[in-house]
């Protein structure tokens, strides 16, 4: 049994999880359901970082 290898979180992997989480925090204060709209946004965000690191492997 050996430890997993810990991968140092980037600048833009932080700014991008600290960006989700206030984009999610109104979301959440709004009512119990997600409207499409919304939905349509988180799902761009996670479309643009997605595309983001499949461009930036090697960076």
């Amino acid at each position: 049994v050996a430890p997993l290898e810990s991968v140092p979180v980037s600048a833009t992997d932080l700014a991008t999880m600290v960006g989700v989480a206030l984009l999610t925090w109104p979301l959440l204060r709004t009512g119990a359901r997600v409207s499409r709209g919304e939905g349509a946004a988180l799902l761009g965000v996670y479309l643009l970082y997605l595309i983001y690191l499949l461009r930036c492997q090697g960076c």
